[in-house]
């Protein structure tokens, strides 16, 4: 929000923010075999790595967008979009190791989201959208617990023909 604003928010406010909300919502979450304690440790880490790759490149014109595809069955698909900009989609990912993004089982491949927003941004602005970008940091650490992660950036174009062969299959 302060980057729309083309505000720079101090590293301090933002990491006091994440300890605030991690803390508040830490019940509601299913932590699958992760330990939120050592999350909490070493989220600030995680963040000022993401904010010293990502910041420069990402530029918002909104945040968590709400995206409502409209089906002809009457249904609809409804998500979020992390970060809009005027021609690309951005979707922020934490992991636990870099994905594999090369070859056939490169893991943005099986992916609904570029899809689906994709889909979206072209109904919704009539042109497909630049690039969808994944903005990845994992959350790797060292044999003591410390916070190493890494970043990762996977960028592509969606075709046409592909967000149309997605609507038809979603409408099935």
């Amino acid at each position: 929000k302060e980057k729309i604003k083309k505000r720079i928010a101090p590293r301090s406010a933002v990491h006091a923010a994440f300890i605030e909300n991690f803390q508040k919502d830490k019940e509601q979450v299913r932590w699958q075999g992760e330990n939120p304690d050592q999350l909490l440790k070493n989220g600030p880490k995680i963040i000022d790595t993401y904010l010293n790759h990502f910041d420069r490149i990402t530029d918002p014109i909104d945040i968590q967008t709400e995206c409502r595809i409209h089906l002809d069955n009457g249904g609809m698909l409804i998500g979020y979009i992390d970060i809009l900009e005027a021609d690309a989609i951005v979707d922020t990912k934490t992991a636990g190791k870099p994905w594999q993004d090369t070859g056939r089982f490169a893991k943005h491949l099986d992916e609904l989201q570029p899809k689906a927003y994709s889909l979206w941004f072209l109904e919704h602005y009539e042109k497909m959208p630049k690039e969808f970008r994944y903005q990845i940091v994992t959350k790797e650490t060292d044999e003591k617990g410390n916070a190493t992660p890494k970043t990762q950036l996977i960028s592509f174009e969606l075709k046409k023909f592909e967000l149309e062969a997605f609507r038809r299959r979603v409408q099935k």
